[in-house]
This record gives structure tokens, sequence and C-alpha cells, in this order.
């Protein structure tokens, strides 16, 4: 038996960008026979623009809203699994973290002084690294995107099934293997429609973090139904 897994959905609630409430994202992956879903959303200046007042513990119960709404109505239907789009202050480039936790967030972006936005690459990357976490580079020759030192990265998003955006994951692919790093897929999911369009498949069930990490680390399949 084979297990599909989304790694790259966002939803309407925190991803300003997404049209797609998580309850119909939740439902439709369920229909679609997907076993783990991983919500994605941002994690960048965009998310909190308008909670300028708000407390970085109130900015980060809002980001993780969304996934533990998913939790509730998944109600073990489906595996649910925390991920995150980040971006900087600095840069319009998006990095894709898995294997992360709660505890994570609140642990390590939590002030003013001391927050992922205001975090470069290089040290942003080693404290993901610290907590056995992985970091991929979403889409980076996508338009407006930018190579960064692949140094800081474990791998690159390779098959990005967003139907709206040249991701030209052919040149994805090959800097990945040029550089001997991880690959990725997802659909980016962001409207009713994007659903499913790229997920990777495995021969167990991924219902942890950890199992999330140590799949990526091995020798990715793709089912890209989008392509």
């Amino acid at each position: 038996m084979k297990f599909k897994t989304e790694l790259h959905a966002h939803t309407a609630g925190v991803s300003q960008c997404a049209k797609i409430t998580v309850e119909e994202t939740v439902e439709s992956y369920i229909k679609k026979g997907v076993s783990t879903l991983v919500i994605a959303n941002h994690y960048s200046p965009v998310t909190f623009e308008n909670m300028e007042s708000a407390s970085w513990e109130e900015k980060n119960k809002y980001f993780l809203s969304e996934y533990h709404r998913a939790l509730e109505v998944a109600n073990g239907r489906i595996n649910i699994i925390l991920g995150m789009e980040f971006r900087n202050n600095y840069s319009d480039n998006d990095y894709l973290i898995y294997g992360i936790t709660e505890e994570f967030i609140t642990s390590n972006s939590n002030c003013n002084e001391n927050n992922f936005l205001t975090m470069h690459l290089k040290e942003f990357s080693e404290l993901v690294h610290k907590s056995n976490a992985l970091v991929f580079q979403a889409h980076p020759f996508r338009n407006g995107m930018k190579i960064v030192n692949p140094q800081y990265l474990d791998g690159i998003e390779v098959i990005n099934g967003h139907r709206r955006h040249d991701s030209r994951n052919d040149i994805a692919s090959m800097w990945a293997e040029k550089f001997n790093l991880l690959k990725c897929g997802g659909s980016d999911s962001h409207m009713i429609g994007d659903e499913a369009t790229t997920l990777i498949v495995t021969e167990y069930e991924i219902k942890t973090p950890e199992q999330l990490v140590e799949a990526l680390k091995g020798e990715v399949l793709f089912d890209c139904a989008g392509e």
C-alpha cells in the first residue's frame, strides 16, 4: 500500500494570499485519499502586518490557529502536521520548514528582539537544524526569487504545483542535483482546485514531524496529478 502526503498547503485564515478555508482544505484532501496534510502557512512580515500592536505570543497563537483548527476538523481522519513557509524582513525568498513543533515557534520567536522575521537565513537555518528540522527553499527559480548559499539549505522544492506561477521546476531539480540537496514537492495550494496537484508517496504512513523528516531525507517519489 502507498501513502500520499501533501507538503505545501495554505489556508485563508492565516495566509492572506489563500482563498480556501481550512475546513475546505481538510475535507478535500480526505476525499482525495491523501493520508497526511502539512499545513504550511506563511510566517512572514505580511502575515502579521495588521498585528503591529500585538504581542509575539498573540502573533504565534494566530499563526498556529489554522493548524489547530485543521486538527479539530480532521478528527483523526487524516494526519495533520505543522509546517511553515518562512520569509524574513530582508528578502522575498520563501523557505519551507519541516519537522518543527509548536514549542520551536513559541520558544524561538517570542519578542521584538528575538523573532524569526529579524533573522537572516544563516541564523534561522542554524536554529532549525538544532531542532532536527529541515529547510527547503520554495520555488527558487520563480520570478522574484534569488538563489542562496546551498550550505544554509537541506533541500530544494523541485516540483511546485502552483497552477498560476512558472516555478521552473526543471531548473530547480537540476540545482538540487548540482549541490546534492534533498528534494521535495507540493501543490502550493491556495484555492479550491489547487489541492493535491503534487504529492509525495511513501511506503508507510507519515504521522509525526519526525517521520516526515526521515521520509524527506530519503529518495522522494512524487504523484503529480497536475503535471
